[in-house]
């Protein structure tokens, strides 16, 4: 099992207090006249002619009737080859969407109360993510089916992010700087007896630790990497659980990013470096760790790729890559020739994403693509059979999520991705096909009337096709409109809950998100159609949007605002 610095854990937003972003803002039309009741957040303006008129209008929208809209077109998880398509606006039930409450802003964008949970090795151990009575995020742990939940670790300063369970079963390892100096250790503490004290694992004043990798044939060693011999150069070493005793097993020559190991052996037989001359990418093997490294395959500047994992005999591995094809691909490598052996999944509209194994086998399961919504191809009829009972199971439209297995892969810990909701969380038995409630990651959502998000297909006035998301405060009627720019701009905004998006719709704005060109995931002709378009065909892609929802009676045309943030703001 490989863990790094957001593992299979989300990294958690800052509170955004938007009465902070005042002077941030720039009109470039006129101000509305009115003042809202409420410190709203008006964003930098760039060359588009956008008013943030909008920000004002509340008031003509402010009251709002349950609706029980959902779009169908963007409903669950769809098998390859289906999308969202163009919404119809004339499809869309007429109606008010959100609740008649104002929702408050700590509740939308507060710390989750419940998250990244993971079952221990031998599932019989629940550990998540939960702030303590002081409201610092620290380690839970339940025993699987019981309600006996204590707290595990007693971080009273920063909070916990990022933790995974060793492979006893009983010991948690967590990663966690001192007092902000982001020199971050790995800790270990017995999560079985209480009142267990934490140990640090890596006790190195001004050293950071991070690329950690636990495996189940050793379960009482990790691999952690560490800048312990260079503080430029992150080294890979072996850590006894009990002794903390530190081995340096593989050095970097200087240009290594990051490392791959192969299971069976718990050997670091990958690597990925970079050329700071070209910017090229290389992904370098070796047999074992006692064998020169070669290179396997390079991405010149402009291409993108990666190791994933290595097969069970060792003779071949996956790699994500572009070279090829415009979108980044799967394909199978022979670790002997260095050679491409056969593609394995691909899509023309995005790039390949998520890759599902059985971690003792290797066998491929399933590989995810994200285009418009989250979409799986499967190779085992077993796990295709467990995704459509979780699709059925889970609250309509909702996208399940694997957020942990364990490790006779017989119960995962699932969680139910939704767009007018918090993350629900609960644990499958693929055996038995039960699922079984969990918890929810801010609880205090539930009782809210949430709006729903939409996909749309845009096309920019060049014929570009950008995908988008649309969140409605109101269907019957043109509403003042929000264009929510994602940051990067080397990023995307994807389906989901989006606390912006609420929060704007919950006061009578329609909020638009787009990906314009330069977003990632969408193949490389796309990324780089924004090289060099900062302030022109990337800001017209934001214009064409706005026009759009116009066009589309979304957004009245004379309310309209941009905010956003890094890029985006």
């Amino acid at each position: 099992m490989t863990w790094s610095a957001c593992g299979t854990m989300r990294c958690m937003p800052p509170l955004l207090d938007v009465s902070t972003m005042w002077p941030r803002m720039q009109a470039l039309t006129k101000v509305f006249p009115e003042a809202p009741k409420e410190n709203w957040a008006r964003s930098k303006l760039s060359a588009a002619k956008i008013s943030i008129a909008a920000l004002a209008a509340a008031a003509n929208v402010a009251h709002h009737r349950r609706s029980s809209h959902r779009d169908a077109n963007c409903g669950g998880t769809r098998s390859l080859g289906r999308s969202c398509g163009r919404v119809s606006m004339q499809a869309v039930p007429h109606g008010l969407t959100t609740d008649s409450r104002i929702i408050p802003r700590d509740i939308l964008f507060g710390n989750p109360e419940y998250a990244s949970p993971s079952l221990s090795p031998d599932a019989q151990l629940l550990a998540y993510l939960k702030p303590s009575d002081t409201g610092v995020l620290n380690v839970w742990v339940r025993t699987v089916g019981a309600t006996d939940d204590r707290q595990v670790t007693n971080d009273g300063y920063r909070g916990i992010r990022f933790y995974t369970w060793a492979e006893d079963s009983e010991t948690l390892l967590y990663l966690q700087d001192s007092g902000g100096d982001e020199n971050f250790h790995v800790w270990g503490i017995n999560a079985v007896t209480a009142g267990s004290v934490a140990k640090d694992l890596t006790p190195y004043k001004g050293v950071k630790a991070q690329n950690l990798s636990t495996n189940k044939r050793y379960p009482n060693t990790i691999l952690v990497g560490m800048n312990k011999r260079n503080p430029q150069l992150f080294d890979m070493y072996r850590v006894d659980l009990q002794t903390a005793e530190a081995t340096l097993d593989t050095e970097n020559p200087g240009d290594v990013l990051s490392w791959h190991i192969e299971d069976e052996t718990f050997t670091i037989r990958g690597a990925a470096a970079s050329n700071p001359v070209d910017s090229s990418q290389i992904i370098r093997v070796r047999d074992s760790s006692d064998d020169e490294w070669r290179e396997l395959t390079t991405f010149p500047y402009g291409e993108e790729g990666d190791l994933v994992s290595f097969s069970k005999d060792a003779k071949t591995c996956l790699v994500k890559t572009t070279i090829g094809s415009d979108t980044m691909e799967l394909v199978r490598m022979d670790l002997a020739t260095c050679t491409k052996v056969e593609t394995i999944a691909a899509d023309a509209r995005c790039d390949v994403g998520a890759v599902m194994q059985n971690e003792d086998t290797k066998e491929l399961l399933a590989v995810s693509f994200n285009y418009a919504r989250l979409e799986r191809r499967f190779f085992n009829e077993a796990v295709k059979a467990d995704f459509a009972f979780l699709e059925e199971q889970g609250p309509d439209g909702a996208e399940p999520l694997v957020i942990s297995r364990d490790r006779e892969d017989r119960s995962w810990v699932v969680g139910f991705r939704r767009d007018d909701g918090p993350m629900q969380y609960a644990i499958y038995s693929r055996e038995a096909k039960t699922v079984i409630p969990l918890f929810v990651s801010q609880p205090a959502l539930k009782g809210y009337k949430l709006a729903r998000m939409e996909c749309v297909d845009i096309e920019a006035r060049d014929g570009l096709n950008m995908t988008g998301y649309l969140t409605r405060s109101r269907t019957d009627v043109a509403t003042p409109m929000v264009l929510l720019v994602h940051g990067g701009p080397w990023a995307r905004d994807v389906w989901g809950f989006n606390a912006s998006a609420q929060w704007l719709a919950n006061r009578g704005y329609a909020v638009l998100q787009v990906n314009y060109r330069s977003s990632t995931g969408f193949g490389k002709s796309f990324l780089h159609a924004g090289d060099r378009q900062w302030g022109a065909t990337m800001q017209d892609d934001l214009t064409d949007a706005v026009r759009w929802a116009v066009s589309q009676d979304v957004a009245l045309k004379d309310k309209v605002c941009i905010y956003g943030g890094s890029y985006g703001g």
